[in-house]
C-alpha cells in the first residue's frame, strides 16, 4: 500500500526541519526512521530531500509512506470485531469485556492483534503489529470500550494509543 500526504507550509517556525514538522501532525519517531529507509520518501517542492531540511514559506512537502509487508509474529485469526469507524488511517473498534489486546503466553491466538491481523488479511492490506503502541500499554484486558487503532504507517502518530474506559 502506498500512501502520499501533501502540505503546503505557511508561516514555518524559524529553522523549523522537516522532521520537527512532521512531529507536530502526529508522526512518531518510528514513523521518522521508516521515512528515512526510504531515501525518495521525502519531497519538497519536487525534490528529494533528508529530514533535516529546513522548510520555507510556501515549500510544498510530499510524503510517499509505503507499507508493503506486514508482522509475522502475530498468528491471524477470525475472531468478531465490533468496528465502529474505519477509514485509511485509523479504526474505532468497540472491544469487548474479556479480550486481551496482546497475544501473550496464555493469549495466543484469542487477542485483539489476532483479529487485527486475520482482518487486516482479508483486505489484503499489511498490518504491522507494534505492541505497545498500537493497542496502549495499559488497558485491561476485562476492560471494554471504544479504542483508535492505526490502520496504517500514516495514521500511526500519538493518536496510536487504544483507550479503555469502562469494564463490561
Amino acid at each position: 500500500m502506498e500512501r502520499t500526504l501533501t502540505y503546503k507550509i505557511t508561516n514555518p517556525m524559524p529553522g523549523q526541519k522537516v522532521s520537527g514538522f512532521l512531529k507536530t501532525k502526529g508522526f512518531s519517531t518510528q514513523n521518522l526512521i521508516n521515512l528515512k529507509k526510504d531515501p525518495e520518501s521525502v519531497q519538497v517542492n519536487g525534490k528529494f530531500v533528508y529530514q533535516n531540511y529546513i522548510l520555507q514559506d510556501g515549500d510544498a512537502l510530499r510524503i510517499t509512506i509505503c507499507e508493503t509487508e506486514g508482522s509475522e509474529q502475530i498468528l491471524p485469526v477470525e475472531l468478531p470485531l465490533d468496528i465502529v469507524y474505519e477509514d485509511e488511517d485509523l479504526l474505532v473498534i468497540n472491544k469487548a469485556a474479556g479480550m486481551p489486546i496482546h497475544p501473550s503466553l496464555h493469549n495466543y491466538d484469542n487477542s485483539l492483534g489476532n483479529a487485527l491481523a486475520w482482518y487486516f488479511r482479508q483486505k489484503n492490506t499489511p498490518f504491522a503489529y507494534d505492541r505497545g503502541k498500537a493497542y496502549g500499554k495499559r488497558c485491561d484486558p476485562g476492560a471494554a470500550g471504544c479504542g483508535k487503532i492505526p490502520a496504517g504507517r500514516a495514521g500511526r502518530g500519538d493518536q496510536q494509543r487504544i483507550l479503555c474506559d469502562r469494564k463490561g
